[in-house]
Formats: C-alpha cells, sequence, structure tokens
C-alpha cells in the first residue's frame, strides 16, 4: 500500500519516506466519493513539526497496486508527544468544500 503526503501546490512529497512509517486508523468512502481518513505517523519531533507547520493544505492518496483507494485534503495535523508523531485528519474532496 503507498501512503503520500503530497504538496498541493506542486506535488512534490512533503516527506519522503513518510509513507513506510504511517499507520492508517481509518479511512471510509461515502455516497459522493472519499469520505475521511486519520493516520499517524511515528517520526521524530523534528519531522512533525515540519509536517504540522508546513503551509498550505496538503494532499493525501492512499493507492494500492495503481488503484487509488482514499484521496483528499489534510485538514487537521497534530503532534503527539507520547509516543512522538503527528496525527493527519483528510477529508475527501467532496467533504471538504
Amino acid at each position: 500500500m503507498a501512503i503520500n503526503v503530497l504538496s498541493a501546490v506542486d506535488g512534490v512529497e512533503i516527506l519522503p519516506g513518510l509513507a513506510q512509517r504511517a499507520i492508517i486508523e481509518t479511512f471510509a468512502t461515502g455516497p459522493h466519493g472519499f469520505a475521511d481518513a486519520m493516520l499517524w505517523v511515528p517520526c521524530s519531533l523534528r519531522e512533525a513539526a515540519y509536517l504540522a507547520y508546513y503551509p498550505g493544505v496538503p494532499h493525501l492518496n492512499i493507492s494500492r497496486w495503481g488503484s487509488t483507494l482514499y484521496e483528499g485534503r489534510v485538514q487537521s495535523r497534530e503532534i503527539t508527544t507520547n509516543p512522538v508523531g503527528v496525527r493527519l485528519a483528510a477529508f475527501g474532496y467532496a467533504r471538504a468544500l
């Protein structure tokens, strides 16, 4: 499974290697498309701060074998301290607008 957090401006991955560490808590679809997703990424405090305070609204893409399972905007970024990491909450585009 591939998990990518991308810059909304140019589509470049914000923190390369993030996908290998990410733990998906939930993701769902609804009648109008992708609904919401929650994931937690164990990382250093420096990486967590970089991701949490990254300017703009990043794009989250979860795919497997070339098929998109989830796609949306990261609306909430929260630094966790025990254990250190960052929790991301995203909404599908139909729900985020």
